[in-house]
């Protein structure tokens, strides 16, 4: 008797040792799965659902895999990709089930994705394990009013006002300044506005800038003219009449005017036979327009120079 009974309370233990063991790999599958989107879904949306579990030494049975197609009236199973990773105890599957909803709400509507069951073996016992059901709120596309306590509830909170960091803003600023002080400290000096306004005059530079003006037109006025505002520029640069013989003091003066010396002396020749020679004439043979010209811009030049 007694020795029929020893192979049954083998067997006994045997069984309760398989199904401890089986407990504690069940116990080491852990779900994850990634939060959807609560609100803000339309006709027509596909939802994607992330499904991360961690399977120690166990296999997904492809078989339990839901089959894409249409689940209901209002949602389709557009696809499903598995993916593994790891091996043996690091076996990770990650699940992406992609699904699209046709439901047509007519104000804000709380939906559900069916929970899903998945087979798991690890060659010796098998476990199925759930995927709870994943809940959203789909908005209608056009706004309806709503009335209720319900739809606070279901309306997101305001997102929290980011803070802008004014450094970058007050360098704009600042470079923005600088360099509008700049144009204006340039615009000044063109023109000779404070604090450039007590520049030093350049009298040779503006007769020649009236000479050019005045020799535009071939006449003797305009050559006439245009011998009173060198003579008038000689003086100012002078500060007093300069007269034909004191060019060489002139020059002793001021030697950077040497090399110009001769066509001074020219100029005071052709300057007193144009006002007391008699006939006026269009020019001086001595000096024609184009050599008068090229004695003021020359003056003008060794001006700019000692400056």
């Amino acid at each position: 008797m007694r020795g029929r009974i020893w192979p049954f309370l083998r067997l006994i233990v045997a069984l309760f040792l398989v199904a401890v063991c089986s407990q504690g790999q069940a116990a080491d599958l852990r779900v994850q799965v990634a939060p959807l989107r609560p609100a803000g879904w339309l006709l027509g949306d596909v939802v994607p659902v992330t499904i991360r579990i961690d399977s120690p030494n166990a296999t997904l049975q492809q078989s339990s895999l839901p089959v894409p197609g249409s689940l209901n009236y209002w949602l389709d199973l557009r696809s499903v990709v598995v993916e593994q990773s790891g091996s043996g105890a690091d076996t990770v599957y990650t699940l992406t089930l992609n699904y699209q909803t046709f439901y047509v709400p007519l104000d804000v509507n709380r939906r559900e994705i069916p929970a899903l069951d998945l087979l798991f073996s690890d060659g010796a016992s098998e476990q199925t394990i759930r995927v709870p059901p994943q809940v959203f709120y789909m908005s209608p596309l056009r706004g309806v009013a709503q009335s209720g306590t319900e739809v606070s509830e279901q309306i997101r909170p305001d997102v929290p006002a980011g803070r802008i960091d004014e450094k970058p803003l007050w360098q704009r600023a600042g470079g923005l300044i600088v360099l509008v002080l700049l144009w204006l400290l340039l615009l000044s000096m063109h023109y000779s506005r404070w604090p450039f306004h007590q520049r030093q005059a350049r009298p040779f530079a503006r007769a020649y800038r009236a000479i050019r003006k005045n020799l535009k037109r071939a006449d003797h006025e305009s050559y006439s003219r245009s011998l009173i505002e060198l003579h008038r520029a000689l003086d100012a640069s002078n500060q007093t009449r300069l007269m034909s013989s004191d060019v060489s003091a002139f020059v002793a003066r001021n030697p950077r005017f040497a090399p110009v010396q001769d066509d001074l002396a020219l100029f005071f020749t052709a300057s007193a036979s144009t006002f007391f020679g008699g006939a006026p004439r269009q020019t001086d043979p001595g000096l024609t327009a184009a050599r008068l010209l090229d004695i003021a811009s020359r003056l003008a030049a060794t001006e700019r120079r000692g400056l």
